[in-house]
């Protein structure tokens, strides 16, 4: 490895590190395993087709919309999907100070 190899080795070594990247990946994992989110997310994702589907059809597009409100609010409001994107924001930010570091060094 070349030394630009090495830094970037110890970069990604040292992010993989932080603990909000460690607890976005944990949180991630839960997430990914939890049969009653998952379930609830395809019934998100059926609510929002059914809304385009039926957009000219304003009966039927506000009952899908207000299904989608609903299970969209019970969603975010599960602690694990809550944590989730918390642990995601927290990881963007310390990705865009990284990358602003970095670009001040060009």
């Amino acid at each position: 490895m070349d030394e630009l190899e090495l830094l970037i080795q110890k970069l990604k070594d040292d992010v993989m590190n932080e603990e909000c990247v460690k607890q976005y990946f944990k949180l991630k994992a839960k997430l990914d395993a939890d049969a009653s989110l998952i379930k609830l997310q395809k019934e998100i994702d059926e609510a929002k087709q059914n809304m385009s589907k039926f957009a000219l059809d304003k009966e039927k597009y506000v009952r899908y919309k207000e299904e989608y409100l609903r299970l969209e609010e019970q969603y975010n409001s599960d602690p694990i999907v809550f944590n989730f994107k918390r642990a995601k924001e927290e990881c963007l930010i310390l990705l865009d100070e990284i990358a602003s570091l970095l670009s001040k060094n060009n």
